[in-house]
């Protein structure tokens, strides 16, 4: 269980925290719009009732004892945010409810004249604190055997280590990150340079073949050379031509091989780390 430095509850809300005096402000801005509309409030959270001013007044010092630890603050909706940097922890303070039977009131009994008693959803009297995010450090608090006033002092040494956790992973999935981003440019350069080889292996066969064609008809000149008909008026002029078709397509004749060859590929760490 981690500890800090002590927190202690005010006794009242003059000077709570900024965010709880503005939760204050919007409750009555909230009611005199709804008063000067002809609405009713019944349908409002109270923040007048004894639970309300408690869990407000306990927001408020926990508020504070973050804010000592340098910590940001903020809201998110129906949480609270306490953060450094880019990390941060969500939670929120809120009245446990239970189920109860009740007498029906009068307009329950016009519709359901057969239910004297109804189910109702009612505060229960005590506080929940409730962390959003999957900690390794407690996630809830409850007033099971002792006060939140007297938890408050771990509550806020948690928060501020969740906020320490949540860095401690964001820079762990970074680092992971970093490691695949290595990984794929080693597997990205491997697959361009199996691609180039492959590539000059197909220029190479292709070169192979047109010297072997080349060959070929210089053997089949040679062969003609031999024959009858080398005595015929025209043979010189084919023969000039078939050699010299022979040549074009003999590719270490007309200049046209490279003798590539790709730099050897040298160690390399598939992991990228």
């Amino acid at each position: 269980m981690l500890e800090g430095p002590d927190i202690t509850v005010a006794n009242d809300l003059r000077g709570a925290h900024p965010i709880v005096q503005g939760w204050v402000k919007q409750d009555e801005d909230r009611r005199r719009a709804y008063r000067r509309d002809g609405l009713g409030t019944s349908g409002l959270e109270d923040l007048t009732s004894p639970l309300s001013r408690r869990r407000l007044r306990l927001t408020s010092a926990i508020l504070k004892g973050l804010a000592a630890q340098g910590l940001t603050l903020g809201e998110d909706r129906e949480w609270l945010t306490v953060g450094l940097g880019k990390d941060q922890v969500l939670f929120r303070l809120y009245g446990r409810n239970k189920i109860v039977q009740r007498p029906a009131t009068k307009d329950e009994l016009r519709w359901y004249p057969d239910r004297p008693t109804v189910r109702a959803t009612v505060p229960a009297g005590d506080l929940i604190l409730k962390i959003k995010d999957w900690l390794t450090i407690p996630t809830e608090y409850r007033e099971l055997k002792v006060p939140l006033e007297q938890q408050l002092t771990t509550i806020v040494a948690n928060l501020a280590a969740g906020v320490t956790e949540q860095a401690e992973r964001r820079q762990a999935r970074d680092r992971e990150h970093e490691r695949w981003l290595a990984a794929e440019a080693v597997r990205k350069k491997k697959a361009a340079h199996d691609k180039a080889a492959s590539d000059l292996r197909d220029r190479l066969i292709a070169q192979a073949a047109r010297r072997n064609e080349a060959e070929a008809i210089r053997a089949y000149v040679q062969a003609a050379d031999a024959s009858p008909a080398a005595t015929g008026e025209d043979y010189a002029g084919w023969r000039a031509w078939a050699l010299e078709q022979a040549d074009a397509m003999d590719p270490l004749m007309d200049g046209s091989a490279p003798f590539e060859r790709l730099p050897p590929i040298g160690d390399w760490d598939w992991r990228g780390w």
